[in-house]
């Protein structure tokens, strides 16, 4: 028998030869010493499919050789039907980390169908936990790199967890000559088994994607290769599992594109100067009457009647939200002495505020020819006289912060009030607010509460906006109902990752309520619900100092930082790093929402300090910004230049499954949203954010702290300018002080902030 073992305090790799051949992962346990965790051995070593069979695969398993060229390396090399085979395994030497690199030498013309690494999960039965980037509920489907955004696998069983992260350095350097696919199952298996290798594949509805045997590849001369990491642990839990692993991909990865202030190509203001010009010139700014009230929307497209409402309309959903891109209209009109583009805003909150309330609840769509409010949209789910409680508590949240931002509203926060009296009414006995209430059509009598999703991740939702309603005004009622809320979305959805909300369901990619991918074991969601969880969650810890509330709000945050694209994939025309997906039964990337997620990883590092989440959260708002169709984005952004009108942009980036856009879907989710979220942090944070307490400073608007130091009782904070436009900005200070300083292109400027003021 022969034995080999590297490893650190850790995590041990053995290799062994007897009774067959396998490489195993332990790791070590504070009662029981080290314990085996997964395991790639006999056939699974010379995982691979070839053709021609001119020159035959031998029967037998190879004979492996090892080598051990360090403390922290083995090599195991075997020769296989004159095939050379290498597997270099090295062991990071303090992390639970393994680094898999794993070559084929080909013999002549051979076309290869798969070679992969396949490990078996040594903890048999059920898992506690999994995820993956993708489902794939069909035996033909695979877990393409399609959505390969912040790649992983995880699973987790009595403490006992594994994760295989792809190299993503290794995958840039293949320049897309082989897809690649992560592997997870656990269908009619003891054991459940995942890995990673290359394997062609193609996009089934942008939803799933396929490999059939008749996809082969040609390599090209010399080895084929691939590379990737795994993770262990013997004693861990499901939030500690996501933390180690998310937070070590952002190690590895962001750093070198943290140096730059790419995507972002122009000041905030500069775009917003280009889209609400445009906006406005192409139509889509439109003015009506409401009782006698000259009042003012964003036009909805008409997608030829893919929501089937009636047309023309405005509307206040949760993606396509007027009052939001008015927010932003307000902000930019307010700092760039552009008085129309103020009381064009004015006009949208005033529409927002025309919303007939029954018992609180209001309509998110008007149809403003035919003068006729609709509850929510048909085609996701709602009907005329049926309310979507999250659109209305989001249009409401706005109202909340657009009275604290940017100009006070006593009626706007009132109507808002109505809004959380009838939640705080209608909330059930398990906490959860259910995601429609039916309205009675004649307008008398009470709201019902439809039976789809009425306790589901939808309760989030209306949990943050009940958190603001609570820090708006004060009263124990909405707080109180808040906690109620959040104790449910710990004990029912956090805990499963059932993240089920209008959009799991109900947009263009479509499932039925009781899917369960037979492959993963993993059920669908959307983040939308897993962003909502962690915003409410984070506001009740602000309100009541529980600590399950956090921890609740970090794990959610950690299932959004999966969505997070952690790297640009060279097979796709787009600077990606920062934006998001959507759910793991769709492709997109660069999704809209990424302008709805940045305001809440600022809050999370205000809360927490954990530098991670501002970066992400920066990340996140610069990448809003990505696909507009300015001639500053040519190079960030080469499809969308020249395919929409200058400063709008489209809804995101290769939702098909391919390189390329697919279309704008509304004004709100895309530029619009964009210059919301741009404004909602320039509100709170500036364009340059100091951190006193801590010792920290962070760049925003196209700029970067490069030096934040103590003199006595100052701070010198040195800022260097990014995108060669001279300019003002404000710096934030944490103890909420606003301090204007000038930017000269590409130069550093140094600014020293005392107790009193900067100069």
């Amino acid at each position: 028998m022969t034995r080999w073992m590297i490893g650190n305090a850790r995590v041990q790799v053995v290799w062994e030869d007897v009774p067959a051949p396998r490489l195993i992962l332990l790791a070590e346990t504070a009662r029981s010493g080290w314990v085996e965790i997964c395991e790639l051995g006999g056939a699974a070593l010379v995982d691979a499919r070839l053709f021609p069979t001119q020159f035959p695969l031998p029967d037998e398993l190879p004979t492996w050789t090892v080598e051990q060229p360090d403390e922290h390396t083995l090599r195991l090399v075997a020769d296989w039907g004159g095939r050379e085979l290498t597997r270099t395994v090295k062991v990071d030497p303090e992390e639970p980390r393994v680094h898999v690199a794993a070559r084929l030498v080909l013999r002549g013309d051979e076309l290869v169908e798969w070679f992969q690494d396949v490990w078996t999960f040594l903890a048999s039965g059920p898992l506690d936990y999994a995820w993956a980037p993708n489902l794939r509920p069909g035996d033909d489907m695979v877990i393409g790199d399609h959505v390969f955004r912040a790649p992983a696998v995880i699973l987790l069983k009595g403490g006992r967890w594994a994760a295989l992260l792809p190299d993503l350095d290794a995958l840039a350097a293949l320049k897309r000559a082989r897809q690649t696919c992560l592997e997870l199952d656990v269908k009619d298996r003891v054991n459940p088994v995942f890995g990673y290798g290359l394997k062609q594949y193609e996009p089934i509805h942008h939803t799933y994607y396929r490999h059939a045997p008749s996809m082969l590849s040609t390599p090209p001369a010399g080895p084929i290769t691939f590379a990737y990491e795994i993770m262990v642990g013997a004693e861990a839990e499901r939030p500690e599992v996501l933390r180690t692993v998310t937070a070590y991909q952002w190690r590895r990865y962001a750093p070198s594109y943290l140096e730059k202030a790419l995507p972002q190509t122009l000041p905030f203001r500069d775009y917003a100067d280009y889209t609400y010009t445009t906006v406005q010139q192409v139509g889509e700014c439109v003015e009506f009457e409401i009782e006698g009230e000259k009042v003012s929307g964003f036009k909805a497209l008409e997608h030829g009647g893919y929501f089937r409402t009636p047309q023309p309309i405005v509307w206040n959903q949760a993606w396509f939200n007027g009052l939001r891109s008015a927010y932003g209209m307000w902000h930019f009109g307010r700092r760039l002495g552009r008085r129309r583009w103020q009381e064009w805003a004015r006009r949208v909150r005033a529409w927002t505020l025309k919303a007939p309330q029954i018992h609180g609840l209001f309509p998110a769509i008007y149809a403003y020819e035919a003068g006729e409010w609709w509850g929510s949209p048909p085609r996701l789910n709602g009907g005329r006289h049926r309310v979507h409680t999250s659109s209305a508590a989001w249009t409401a949240t706005w109202l909340l912060w657009w009275d604290r931002d940017l100009q006070r509203d006593r009626a706007a926060v009132e109507y808002a009030r109505r809004l959380g009296d009838f939640l705080v009414e209608a909330q059930l006995p398990s906490g959860a607010i259910p995601a429609w209430f039916d309205l009675p059509a004649d307008g008398e009598g009470r709201p019902e509460p439809v039976e789809t999703l009425k306790e589901s991740a939808e309760t989030g939702g209306a949990a943050l906006f009940l958190g603001e309603l609570a820090l708006h005004t004060g009263e124990a009622a909405y707080q109180e109902a808040l906690s109620r809320a959040c104790d449910f979305l710990l004990a029912e959805v956090i805990p499963q990752m059932k993240y089920w909300d209008f959009e799991t369901f109900w947009s263009c990619s479509w499932k039925p309520l009781d899917m369960t991918d037979p492959h993963t074991g993993i059920l669908p969601h959307n983040n939308y619900s897993a962003y909502w969880a962690a915003h409410a969650l984070l506001r009740a810890y602000e309100l009541t100092q529980d600590e399950r509330y956090l921890r609740g709000s970090l794990e959610a945050l950690d299932i959004l930082n999966l969505y997070q694209q952690i790297w640009n994939p060279p097979w796709l025309d787009l600077y990606t790093f920062g934006g998001f997906g959507v759910m793991n039964t769709d492709g997109e990337w660069n999704d809209s929402r990424q302008a709805v997620f940045a305001p809440l990883y600022l809050e999370a590092y205000r809360v927490t300090g954990e530098e991670e989440y501002f970066q992400r959260g920066v990340a996140a708002l610069r990448a809003a910004f990505a696909l507009m169709a300015v001639p500053e984005n040519k190079e960030v952004s080469p499809h969308t230049w020249g395919a929409y009108p200058v400063g709008l942009s489209p809804e995101n980036f290769a939702h098909s499954g391919e390189n390329g856009t697919h279309g704008r879907s509304d004004f709100g989710w895309g530029a619009g949203g964009a210059l919301a979220a741009a404004a909602w942090v320039e509100n709170r944070y500036g364009g340059v954010y100091v951190d006193l307490k801590r010792g920290r400073a962070f760049g925003i608007d196209g700029c970067r702290v490069t030096q934040v130091e103590r003199e006595g009782e100052e701070w010198r904070v040195e800022v260097a300018e990014q995108l060669g436009h001279p300019r003002q900005v404000t710096i934030v200070t944490d103890d909420g002080r606003r301090l204007p300083i000038s930017l000269r292109a590409k130069a550093s400027t140094s600014v020293t902030i005392s107790p009193q003021g900067n100069s």
